[in-house]
């Protein structure tokens, strides 16, 4: 890489972007915003999500119970979710315990996810996608170590994680 940077005729601004938390997030598309000269819509973006995060924050404010939820970022080994998405949690209203907020994903063992028993599992591997409707890729990953966890009994599963939304909808059916 930094021979191809030293060949090139006007070094390029290299912007890194590594986000750790919400806050980083919005820091990245301002920073973004600034490099590409769409300042404005990067403003209007950042306060368009934060806006809406205020307004989650209010409705999960009012619940007297946040369910203990498990996000799964990886299968094997098994990964609970790191940098943001356990604050992604936090502003669901949900209680992440195996998670590392503002930290790397980190690997646990089937024993700490079975004693935390968790009642919402998010599973949102970055390799790992399900198709809209198809129910036969859900149950390719239903394996028997996944039953012993309440969060995969019955017919009520959680797909993929790409919001504090949907981490709502998934831990607060009643606020959908």
């Amino acid at each position: 890489m930094s021979q191809v940077l030293r060949a090139l005729p006007k070094a390029p601004e290299i912007l890194w972007l590594t986000p750790q938390s919400v806050s980083e997030i919005f820091e990245n598309v301002r920073d973004l915003g600034a490099a590409t000269g769409k300042s404005i819509e990067a403003t209007t973006l950042i306060q368009t999500c934060e806006a809406r995060l205020e307004a989650l924050t209010a409705t999960v404010a009012k619940a007297s119970y946040r369910p203990r939820v498990f996000c799964m970022e990886w299968l094997d080994p098994v990964y609970a979710s790191g940098h943001w998405v356990p604050e992604l949690v936090k502003f669901a209203g949900g209680v992440d315990e195996l998670g590392s907020e503002r930290g790397e994903s980190v690997r646990v063992s089937w024993k700490d996810i079975v004693e935390w028993a968790p009642e919402v599992l998010i599973m949102h591997a970055v390799w790992f996608q399900l198709a809209a409707n198809d129910e036969t890729d859900l149950e390719r990953v239903q394996f028997t170590c996944f039953r012993l966890l309440q969060a995969t009994r019955g017919s009520q599963w959680s797909r993929l994680c790409s919001g504090c939304q949907l981490i709502l909808r998934a831990s607060r059916p009643e606020s959908s």
